[in-house]
């Protein structure tokens, strides 16, 4: 039985949220943000293994400026 769940559902709810300013979805998404930056400056392993691929420097300019615009 297919219920029409797929990536581009998920990707069509994930863009709607975030676009029409819910505050639940802002919340969850701060929550993510915060929960992966402790794990990683706590020493968690991440995905990149090489210290030349950290994304978490580039994390403030790609999070903050879409809302504001």
């Amino acid at each position: 039985m297919d219920l029409g769940l797929n990536r581009n559902l998920f990707l069509d709810v994930v863009h709607r949220q975030y676009f029409d300013h819910s505050v639940p979805f802002a919340i969850l998404s701060g929550v993510v943000v915060v929960a992966a930056a402790v794990l990683r400056l706590t020493g968690a392993p991440g995905l990149a293994r090489a210290p030349d691929r950290c994304c978490l420097p580039a994390w403030p300019g790609w999070s903050f400026p879409p809302p504001s615009f």
